[in-house]
């Protein structure tokens, strides 16, 4: 469980999260003499056996966060501890070393050393712990086996294919067994295809082995694959902390919905109907799900994802509006359609076998509730503008 703004006294040994910092802050000075706060406040706490992804665009803190758990970088203020114990603390001057806080990591490159074997690579982190000889080829052995790679464990890293050095980087992560691993983009480097593969086979590895796992990425579709919690940060502060289908489902702001994917934005104002908080907007009004935080009268959004609307559906369950197709295009499993509703934009993500065309007026069907409301930022999506001659 992770918490922003949270105030506590420290836990104890037996109830002792494996992570926890408390008002974390980095500041970076550019050559032009302007702060930049990567890290502004946060304050962070995982549970044992959780699966955290810190999920952002380049520049809104993921990974100084990360590189601060794990001694990497040093924060200018707040405290860090693992399993209960302090790794740092601004004010007390206690900053323990990487490889004194027991934490496994993965790096966006790899980092294999190129003039080592495999079973070399992924003996490594035990040969600085003094293992002995024994338990080192007995645990290499092991974690070469779980990870698929254990035919080419004499192999080095230049002779073997790039999702197979992904696989021993992922070994030598894991093989000192320690309780918390920690994943800068690991999956970044690859093709789609066999990212899908790595993720699958890292998350059934996370939830054999038992550990925490700490996992930035700038890629939602791999939060939400992966992630018991779903860190969403922006300039350097937390903008949303849950499940990922409560992010994706139930944003907080407009940043995270758009970033959790494609969206569409209908704008409206924040109105009651029979008790209930609605939003009235240019498509009608729509009774929200669920309490709304904003005040009666306030500019709003509601939230529709392109999967909740449907086309040339007649008599469907919901609302429907009349449109025009301006676009169209196939994605395989879909078709994504674009269509104008008097002056909005909707997008569609249509799964059914009809034939349709640009400039097909249609039905477009919408949820009858609103299931996901925010306060409008004033921001809107650029698109090219349409034209009834472009169509």
């Amino acid at each position: 469980m992770l918490r922003d703004g949270d105030v506590g006294g420290r836990p104890s040994s037996e109830t002792a999260p494996i992570v926890a910092g408390r008002g974390l802050r980095r500041t970076y000075r550019r050559r032009d003499g302007e702060e930049v706060r990567a890290i502004d406040g946060i304050d962070v706490e995982f549970g044992a056996g959780e699966f955290v992804v810190l999920l952002g665009p380049s520049g809104c803190g993921k990974t100084t966060l990360l590189r601060c758990l794990a001694g990497l970088e040093s924060p200018d203020a707040g405290a860090i501890s693992l399993r209960g114990s302090t790794v740092f603390d601004a004010e007390a001057s206690v900053d323990l070393p990487p490889e004194k806080r027991r934490a496994g990591m993965m790096f966006q490159s790899y980092a294999l050393w190129p003039h080592m074997t495999v079973q070399d690579n992924v003996a490594y982190p035990l040969k600085v712990r003094r293992a002995g000889s024994a338990e080192i080829r007995a645990r290499v052995d092991e974690v070469l086996r779980l990870v698929g790679c254990a035919a080419i464990a004499e192999q080095y890293p230049g002779e073997i294919s790039g999702g197979q050095q992904q696989r021993v980087a992922l070994a030598r992560a894991v093989v000192a067994r320690d309780d918390l691993v920690l994943f800068d983009e690991p999956l970044s480097n690859v093709d789609a295809q066999l990212r899908e593969t790595l993720r699958t086979e890292l998350s059934i590895l996370q939830r054999a082995l038992g550990f925490t796992a700490v996992y930035v990425t700038h890629d939602q579709s791999e939060a939400l694959a992966l992630a018991d919690t779903v860190i969403v940060l922006n300039q350097g502060r937390i903008a949303q902390i849950g499940p990922p289908a409560d992010i994706y489902r139930h944003p907080a702001s407009a940043y995270v919905a758009r970033f959790m994917g494609p969206v569409n934005e209908i704008p409206g104002r924040l109105t009651r109907r029979e008790g209930k908080d609605s939003v009235t907007t240019s498509l009608g009004t729509f009774d929200a799900t669920r309490p709304l935080p904003s005040d009666l009268g306030s500019d709003v959004l509601l939230v529709l994802r392109p999967s909740e609307l449907s086309v040339g559906t007649v008599g469907a369950a919901g609302r429907q509006v009349e449109a025009t197709i301006r676009s169209l295009q196939f994605q395989g499993d879909y078709v994504e359609v674009l269509v104008t509703a008097g002056q909005q934009e909707l997008l569609i993500r249509d799964r059914s076998d009809q034939i349709l065309q640009v400039g097909q007026s249609v039905l477009v069907t919408l949820p009858g509730v609103a299931r996901a409301v925010v306060p409008d930022d004033g921001l809107r999506p650029t698109r090219l503008p349409f034209t009834d001659e472009a169509a």
